[in-house]
């Protein structure tokens, strides 16, 4: 059974104002470069860094990451057309960390002794760094203009469970003066609402949302009090660089706020400095 006169066909029974179902039959594809590179303890540095460049594909990314919860069909008839980028497509992703012990102090590579070395010699720092490339969203239009009320484009399907009616396009998203950045991310102005009763253009996580970029970074010393008793002195932060990574933008093309990224929506956690001391004996 096809679907292609629009949402009104696709109803088999227009007693009901929409029928929901889950289904099973989806399939998925994912390729990737994979490097890593490595330096074990040596000369007081160790360091790892890994970077992927690949590409997920499916009809639809379930709940656990990145998508919130399950994808929705435009059209449950036609499966296949969900075929784009994963909710969790991620072309460039860069993790890596180092340990650094430096070389002042009691057997290290210059030696310090009595009070000077108690106080700069034996420090350590350390570092875990990620970045990444932004996740996929998809342009779509707002549940309010697509199905209530008498001028909605399909108000039939006013309590649709979960349904999604995507845009039409019509231009460049990356046309327009400050795309890319959080007060306008994609001109919502490139794209268009679909005819009253039919389908949407299918852009399925069709764009992609700000890049991620988390540093932490920690400095750590132990003290020798004695042979047997150690006191151990950490600094911790944690988003030292401060970095405020967004959220991906609102979406919904026929909303106020369309193409916007809210300033609240934010992935991470401001800086945060953590002190620590730990005595063993």
């Amino acid at each position: 059974m096809g679907c292609s006169s629009g949402w009104w066909a696709c109803n088999p029974n227009p007693n009901f104002p929409y029928i929901a179902g889950l289904i099973f039959n989806g399939w998925s594809n994912y390729n990737a470069f994979q490097l890593r590179m490595q330096k074990r303890m040596s000369h007081g540095l160790e360091f790892q860094a890994n970077y992927a460049f690949s590409k997920s594909l499916d009809t639809g990314t379930s709940r656990g990451w990145g998508s919130g919860g399950v994808d929705t069909y435009q059209d449950p008839y036609s499966p296949g057309a969900n075929y784009a980028p994963s909710a969790t497509d991620i072309r460039h992703f860069l993790v890596g960390s180092v340990v650094y012990e430096l070389p002042f102090g009691a057997g290290r590579q210059y030696r310090l002794h009595g009070v000077l070395d108690a106080v700069a010699g034996g420090w350590r720092v350390s570092s875990i760094m990620q970045w990444h490339t932004g996740l996929p969203f998809s342009p779509s239009v707002s549940a309010t203009t697509a199905f209530t009320g008498g001028n909605a484009l399909d108000p039939g399907l006013s309590t649709c469970w979960s349904c999604t009616l995507y845009a039409v396009r019509v231009g460049d998203p990356y046309s327009g003066g400050g795309h890319g950045a959080p007060g306008q991310w994609f001109n919502p102005a490139a794209y268009a609402l679909p005819a009253a009763g039919t389908f949407g253009q299918n852009l399925r996580n069709s764009l992609y949302g700000p890049q991620f970029l988390n540093m932490d970074l920690g400095i750590g010393k132990t003290f020798s009090i004695t042979e047997r008793v150690k006191f151990e002195f950490r600094a911790d932060s944690y988003n030292v660089l401060n970095h405020i990574d967004y959220g991906n933008p609102n979406s919904s093309i026929d909303t106020g706020t369309a193409g916007m990224i809210i300033p609240t929506d934010v992935a991470n956690t401001p800086r945060v400095w953590q002190l620590g001391a730990k005595l063993s004996f």
